[in-house]
């Protein structure tokens, strides 16, 4: 019998992690909206930040990586987080700018 190298692993095979993404994706599916954007490691917990559903910007504090992987929906590339970090820096610079005329 020939094998192939595309073979699913066998349950003996299959580690814990395998088991827990199988959950996370599962768990997502009931999920109106998930997240597109990165995972940052605060070194005591994590944040999911990134664009919802509705296009805001949004960080989700998470207890663990877990959590965390169960916000996230598609991740973006490093180059393109810190995009758009960035130009979200710069938004609330200026929206802070303008409330300050406002009140002036």
């Amino acid at each position: 019998m020939p094998t192939y190298s595309f073979q699913p692993l066998t349950k003996a095979h299959r580690t814990s992690d395998y088991y827990l993404d199988t959950w996370i994706a599962t768990m997502q599916e009931d999920m109106e909206h998930t997240l597109f954007g990165r995972i940052i490691s605060t070194g005591i917990n994590y944040i999911a930040t990134g664009y919802n559903g509705h296009g805001d910007w949004v960080k989700i504090p998470c207890a663990n990586l877990n959590t965390a992987k169960l916000h996230m929906g598609r991740y973006m590339s490093e180059r393109l987080f810190k995009r758009h970090t960035f130009r979200q820096k710069e938004f609330a610079r200026l929206e802070q700018e303008r409330l300050d005329r406002r009140i002036k």
